[in-house]
């Protein structure tokens, strides 16, 4: 008897170590040895354990057939001696291998008796692990939500059992699922959880999967500096704990993210560092998928035969192991470089077979990706049709997921996803169908700043974020009669009550906002905003909206500027301008720099150009619509260019000498909404100007500015120097139609000051987006909603520095004007650069004595600007009026 324990003793030992060699043939005669001893001493526990060994091996193998006969027949002995845990083990492995070679349904049948067993036996960790693998099953075939009831059981039962090694597991298997459906904020929330139980009980192995998680759902939503971060950490634990496998998924990810931001040669050095490494592991599957990026970057540097090498190495491998997820991105891959050299039906041959399997196991940014291709072999083909129909399934899973994003992931989400949209368009406005390609152009421009009025009424499924807007509702109503009683008597105390709810029911907007993906689903641009926009335009404006379809990287569609006509009644017109991105750029950038350099030359030269590109393609159809005043709706580096100063050479005059010009956002339409009462029956200036007034801070201009306009409007008044505080401006500015600040406003992302090396002592030193009051205090403009400005006709604001960089989109500019009218105000007035004095004083008297004969706002600005004309635009062009111009 001892002899025979030994002996058993030895070759168990012996088949351990010949497994950990990977060496599973030898380890298969070793437990067949072990089998034949058991069976000779007619020892049936024994003979089922050795069964069930050489079925692991045989599985390790992927000779599947011969796994799952000695799974079966260990399970028979296993019954026969009474020992369901062996059982159980012997159905959880036979499901195992059915889910491997694509039997789901058997794989789930198996799970289901290991699992009852498990219960059986109250065996709560093994009945975790049943219902984590019929989960895993259930996501592999698509069944989203029953997965997730599944996982939401294993994760209670790992809590209730103390396994955090084991609960851990299962929210990265929830992650999975959120990020396959492409909702990655639920993605990245149980990444994370995973990942910090991971390093809090030092199980490193694990800790660098769920890095590496984290970094790819930031890869997904465009944060792609983010994302190598995750990269970066992952590898560096993965490195020194000796995870020679899971180094290799590190470089992977980085070399994704290298080719990403362009860096293809890069992204190769990483590949062919992970391939060998890969390779020495034996990890097929994670081999197939290196041989694809590899495929992935030489299409990228045209070097097809290569590319089409390493994709069909790739499809070998993961079709030999059923992994239909990668062998879906092979023959999307495919399909490309077949389109790439023109072969456009076996292109489209390969976008189906991708589409048939992305159809059964659902992945909603692979098959937005896949409906675009497709749509691309059709424009090729002159089906413009079909191409309409899969580009716009394409956008709309786009936008699907977007709808499940926090407003902090939306805009680089969308920039990182545009390229469909923009190739739609292009299409539609080729196809003569104006309407639709401004829509969906719209429907792509995530908002910049919220607009608080989409929450009224609003209505979600989400239980908490409904409490959230009904409290906000609630407290808006109480602000609703406070202002009622603001109109009998004004007084420090109801300003101060005023003051603080509008704070409240602001700060609450903002964190429902910032706090749910329904909530900031609201705020998006929908067809029925772009008809409110043109229902609410006065019926003598039309508006220009040029739209930059650039950068977008894909064949026969040019890059251009589409510049759409809007007026109220109608049709909605587009014409579209070929440009070269990177030269229109520039000349953006000249533009501005010739604008506000008062000795600069030639800017009617290059205002010319802009003119020739933005204006005179559609100067018929504005002559037809015979407009008494444009508005702009400019979108990037546009908003940093005066479109009036844009100069015709056929006629040698500015865009305003034809034209008053103002601009909207797409706030604006509430502006134009609210306009009920003229100009007339309102009265007073609240000015407050040279706030602080010792160099390097002092206008003394804006003192006579002040002084000049508060003399215009009965009912005015005028505070400066040490009494222009905040205070003032927060409670005197709730009585006045306008409100006038002649004080420095620093609007650069980086901040303010004086020296382009930097701010000494000596100068002006300002925190970008802020305004500034006596004794040295500032607004920041991210706080003008909490100023209720519902009376406020206009707000101007006339010493302002704006600055243009090489990677400026003028969303500073958007946010002035955005965050002013969410206050309430009807139209903001501000310069784009730091105007003279003098000039500034004339044309601000001349504006508010213009309106105070009865002109519009955009009239009186206008005129006020002609008188100045025959000078440098330097000295007249920096006021803009964003809004409404009645």
């Amino acid at each position: 008897m001892e002899n025979f324990e030994t002996e058993i003793e030895e070759l168990f030992t012996k088949a351990e170590q010949q497994r950990q060699q990977g060496k599973w043939q030898n380890s298969i005669e070793t437990w067949n040895q072990l089998l034949v001893i058991a069976q000779q001493a007619d020892a049936k526990k024994l003979q089922a354990i050795a069964l069930l060994a050489i079925g692991v091996d045989y599985k390790e193998l992927r000779q599947y057939q011969e796994a799952l006969k000695h799974y079966d027949e260990a399970s028979s002995l296993f019954r026969q001696v009474n020992y369901p845990l062996g059982e159980s083990g012997a159905f959880n492995n036979m499901g195992e291998v059915h889910r491997n070679i694509g039997q789901y349904q058997e794989a789930l049948k198996y799970y289901d008796l290991a699992l009852a067993i498990f219960r059986e036996i109250d065996d709560r960790s093994l009945e975790a692990t049943a219902l984590n693998n019929i989960g895993l099953t259930l996501h592999t075939i698509g069944k989203i939500q029953e997965a997730l009831n599944y996982y939401n059981q294993v994760l209670v039962i790992r809590q209730e059992i103390n396994d955090p090694d084991g609960e851990a597991g299962v929210l990265n298997n929830i992650g999975g699922v959120y990020e396959s459906i492409g909702q990655y904020e639920e993605a990245l929330k149980y990444f994370s959880q995973a990942s910090a139980i991971y390093r809090e009980i030092k199980h490193y192995y694990e800790e660098g999967l769920s890095l590496n998680n984290i970094g790819e759902i930031y890869r997904k939503i465009g944060q792609y500096e983010e994302a190598l971060k995750y990269f970066s950490q992952a590898l560096a634990i993965r490195r020194k704990i000796k995870d020679s496998d899971g180094e290799a998924k590190s470089l992977n990810s980085i070399g994704v993210i290298a080719q990403y931001m362009g860096l293809t040669e890069e992204a190769l050095k990483y590949y062919h560092q992970a391939l060998p490494i890969i390779r020495k592991v034996n990890n097929r599957v994670m081999e197939a998928s290196i041989l694809n990026n590899i495929g992935a970057a030489y299409e990228i540097l045209h070097q097809y035969q290569e590319a089409l090498t390493y994709h069909q190495q790739a499809l070998v491998i993961r079709q030999e192991f059923n992994d239909f997820n990668g062998e879906v991105k092979t023959f999307n891959n495919l399909g490309i470089v077949y389109f790439q050299i023109g072969q456009y039906q076996e292109a489209l041959s390969y976008f189906n077979k991708a589409f048939a399997i992305v159809k059964k196991y659902p992945n909603r940014s692979v098959e937005a990706t896949i409906f675009s291709n497709i749509a691309l072999v059709h424009r090729n083909t002159n089906r413009s049709t079909e191409a309409i129909t899969n580009w716009e399934k394409s956008v709309s899973l786009t936008l699907q997921t977007r709808r499940n994003l926090l407003r902090e992931n939306r805009q680089s989400f969308i920039q990182d996803n545009q390229l469909h949209a923009i190739a739609l368009t292009d299409l539609l406005i080729e196809q003569n169908r104006a309407e639709r390609a401004y829509e969906w152009i719209n429907l792509v421009t995530t908002f910049e700043l919220a607009n608080y009025t989409s929450l009224i009424k609003a209505k979600v499924t989400n239980p908490q974020a409904q409490l959230a807007v009904d409290k906000w509702e609630k407290k808006t109503r109480e602000l609703a009669a406070l202002y009622e009683r603001l109109q009998n008597s004004l007084s420090e105390s109801l300003s101060q009550q005023i003051r603080s709810l509008e704070a409240e029911v602001n700060q609450l907007a903002e964190n429902t906002i910032d706090q749910f993906p329904e909530i900031a689903e609201l705020l998006e641009t929908t067809p029925e905003d772009i008809n409110k926009l043109r229902a609410n335009l006065p019926s003598d404006t039309v508006v220009i909206q040029p739209v930059l379809l650039t950068d977008n990287n894909i064949d026969n569609v040019p890059n251009s500027i589409a510049v759409f006509i809007l007026s109220k009644d109608q049709p909605l017109t587009v014409t579209q301008v070929s440009i070269n991105p990177k030269e229109f750029d520039d000349l953006i950038s000249q533009y501005r720099n010739k604008l506000q350099n008062r000795r600069a030359r030639g800017y009617k030269s290059v205002g010319g150009e802009l003119y020739d590109l933005l204006i005179r393609p559609v100067e018929e159809q504005i002559k037809t619509l015979s407009p008494n005043r444009i508005a702009i709706i400019p979108t990037g580096k546009l908003r940093y260019i005066p479109f009036e100063t844009l100069y015709d050479q056929q006629t040698k005059q500015y865009l305003i000498e034809k034209y008053p010009v103002h601009y909207l956002t797409r706030l604006s339409v509430n502006s134009l909404e609210s306009e009920k009462q003229a100009i007339s029956n309102q009265q007073g200036i609240l000015a407050l100007g040279n706030p602080v007034p010792v160099e390097p801070y002092s206008l003394p201009g804006a003192e006579a500015e002040v002084e000049s306009i508060s003399q215009i409007l009965p009912g005015s008044e005028k505070y400066v120097g040490k009494k222009a505080t905040l205070d003032t401006f927060k409670f005197q500015g709730l009585q006045f139609p306008f409100l006038h600040l002649a004080t420095h406003g620093c609007f650069q992302p980086e901040g303010c000051c004086f020296k382009s090396e930097g701010c000494s002592p000596n100068d002006m030193d300002m925190e970008a987006n802020t305004i500034l009051f006596a004794n040295q205090n500032s607004f920041h403009i991210r706080d003008a909603a909490l100023l209720g400005m519902k009376n406020v006709e206009l707000i101007t604001l006339s010493a302002c520095q704006t600055a243009l960089k090489a990677d400026s989109d003028g969303r500073e500019i958007a946010g002035l004007a955005y965050l002013f009218e969410r206050a309430g105000a009807k139209a903001v007035m501000a310069s784009l650069w730091g105007a003279d004095d003098e000039t500034t004083k004339e044309i601000m008297v001349q504006f508010y004595q213009n309106l105070d004969q009865g002109m519009s706002k955009v009239d009186a600005l206008r005129e006020a600007k002609l008188k100045h004309t025959k000078r440098h635009p330097f000295y007249w062009s920096p006021f803009i009026l964003v809004g409404n111009g009645n």
